[in-house]
């Protein structure tokens, strides 16, 4: 909500960057490995796809899991980062449309 107004300012952001980031987290993770060896566990000869989708499975949860343990070890590792920022504080308009009319003022100066 807008503070000075009250009213709904439309779609929360935070929220579906969120969404986008847990999404591209689990296709990376998930469904991407499941995918690969899926394809790769084909067989022309077979009769049953169970047989390509257990090893898929089996070896997608693998990979799972070793990503999950190596997320999670990383994170109490090093869990945090140090990243220098600048913060810069924009002019305000009346300090802008004075140095504009110093340049004017400068500019008609130097033609005449």
């Amino acid at each position: 909500k807008d503070p000075t107004t009250g009213l709904d300012q439309g779609i929360n952001t935070e929220l579906c960057w969120m969404i986008v980031l847990y999404m591209i987290a689990i296709l990376t993770f998930a469904v991407v490995p499941f995918a690969i060896f899926f394809y790769e566990g084909y067989e022309p000869e077979q009769k049953n796809i169970m047989t390509q989708l257990k090893p898929a499975l089996c070896y997608g949860s693998i990979s799972a899991v070793l990503f999950t343990v190596l997320v999670v070890l990383l994170y109490f590792v090093a869990g945090t980062a140090d990243v220098p920022i600048e913060v810069f504080s924009p002019k305000s308009q009346a300090s802008r449309f004075a140095a504009d009319a110093v340049l004017q003022d400068s500019f008609s100066e130097s033609k005449t």
